[in-house]
């Protein structure tokens, strides 16, 4: 499958779907790609890739495998991680400023306009106006979503809650003091919740950094946000990347696509990080930086001269004598995969 059209597919993908993608590394099919959802083969990867299927239930992990004597790349594809933000306070605002910036799909509700409206300028992709408990109960959710409960008052927070403590979800969080907390699950405890209901939600919420200013709590709950995502092992393609590649406005030269596919030690970025460098010089998103995004990007620029072949899977010794007089310090060795998109 060509690049482009895989990644059209991975864009259709919904969180739950259980997507794994196989790209070769090595040998004659090396760039070869092959799309599993439920162990069932989503495009024509023929009777090698069922043989590779059946291997799959040993895979806990994203990264390289051996299968039939070659080298495969497989890789746990997600869907953008859906961020629904309940109150548009004072906190929600920088909440929704940053989460965008870290790669979420927010939605943002509350049942005052002009707080939704704010919450719209800050950068929501949906700020919608109603009341919570209504508007969750079109919000079906599912292990993509994430819920961060902001609101002002006590009885907001029972509102979310209701909704949401049923839901599928990957994280619930609720601004509020202990005892805030404790009485509001008390409250649901007589409604008929059983303790084994709060087990998801996080309370306080955000990791424990003595903030103070909304700026700062924002900062605490996009950390624990973060902290949940990188649980889950997904790869997530970005957004920047899909946009020179398959976007509205995609770059029509030709250009070469470099993916982490292992790491061992220590290394600045992880299994699944990406960049791309065209033909005309710009490079998009990074790999680590430093020397060591350097090399890759002269080996890119050689390919793209024709001055050497891809698609190549190239390790680097970070702790190498060459790489310390480079001024390359993190000791570990990662192996990135280089191929040509066209």
């Amino acid at each position: 499958m060509r690049l482009r059209e895989y990644l059209k597919k991975i864009k259709e993908i919904k969180a739950g779907d259980g997507v794994l993608t196989l790209t070769v590394l090595t040998g004659e099919r090396a760039g070869e790609r092959v799309l599993l959802s439920s162990g069932q083969i989503m495009d024509s990867g023929g009777e090698e890739a069922l043989r590779w299927a059946d291997k799959l239930e040993t895979v806990l992990r994203s990264g390289i495998y051996e299968m039939g004597g070659e080298k495969v790349f497989v890789e746990k594809t997600g869907e953008r991680e859906h961020l629904v933000v309940l109150g548009c306070g004072h906190v929600s605002i920088p909440v929704i400023k940053i989460a965008k910036m870290t790669g979420f799909r927010v939605t943002a509700v509350d049942d005052r306009a002009e707080y939704a409206e704010a919450a719209k300028e800050a950068g929501a992709d949906e700020a919608v106006c109603g009341s919570f408990g209504e508007v969750l109960k079109d919000i079906p959710g599912d292990e993509n979503t994430y819920y961060v409960i902001v609101t002002r008052e006590h009885l907001c927070d029972v509102e979310c809650l209701k909704e949401v403590l049923d839901k599928p979800c990957a994280y619930i969080g609720m601004m509020g003091a202990r005892r805030r907390a404790a009485a509001v699950k008390e409250q649901l405890k007589t409604e008929g919740f059983s303790e084994n209901a709060f087990e998801k939600l996080h309370t306080p919420i955000g990791l424990p950094i003595k903030s103070d200013t909304p700026e700062e709590i924002a900062v605490s709950i996009l950390a624990e946000l973060i902290k949940e995502r990188h649980n889950r092992e997904f790869i997530l393609w970005p957004d920047d990347i899909l946009n020179e590649l398959i976007g509205d406005n995609a770059y029509a030269g030709r250009s070469v696509l470099c993916t982490v596919a292992s790491r061992k030690g220590s290394a600045p970025r992880d299994v699944g990080a990406r960049m791309l460098v065209r033909e005309d010089g710009k490079v998009i998103n990074t790999i680590g930086g430093g020397p060591m995004e350097m090399y890759y990007i002269d080996i890119c620029r050689k390919a793209l001269a024709g001055e050497t072949d891809l698609p190549q899977l190239v390790g680097r010794d970070l702790g190498s004598v060459e790489s310390a007089k480079e001024g390359e310090f993190c000791g570990g060795v990662v192996e990135v995969f280089l191929e040509y998109v066209r």
